[in-house]
């Protein structure tokens, strides 16, 4: 086994743990049905604490330096990364604190986005650990 490709994969792993975690906590947020303004702050809150440790993931995931047999789709998690990120924004952005209410609309094309991201992120971390391994 190829230590470097080791390394790399272990560091792939952690990453997705940390964002499994991540995923975890704004899935307890998402089945919440806030109501009042204070519980609606309280979920954006959270929801924005869930994307700051989405981005720092990213961050991470991008400072990866891949084996340059999986680059392609070292390149293509990263993208969905960023899909991820920006599905949880248009759920942040679905909730309204002035007003106390939520843009189901926005919150379903989020979730939509996250959903569409997480499948990406699981099929291509199953084409690296093929080329990989």
């Amino acid at each position: 086994m190829n230590g470097t490709y080791l390394k790399y994969a272990k560091n792939v792993g952690k990453i997705g743990e940390s964002m499994q975690k991540t995923a975890n906590k704004f899935g307890e947020l998402a089945q919440r049905n806030p109501e009042g303004l204070e519980e609606v702050k309280v979920v954006k809150e959270g929801y924005i604490s869930a994307l700051e440790e989405f981005k720092r993931q990213r961050k991470e995931m991008n400072n990866l330096v891949p084996p340059s047999i999986v680059k392609d789709e070292h390149d293509s998690m990263v993208q969905s990364f960023d899909k991820y990120i920006n599905g949880t924004s248009l759920a942040i952005d679905s909730l309204d604190t002035e007003n106390v209410s939520t843009d189901q609309e926005l919150f379903v094309k989020g979730k939509r986005m996250q959903d569409e991201a997480s499948t990406e992120i699981v099929a291509v971390t199953k084409i690296i650990a093929e080329k990989l391994f």
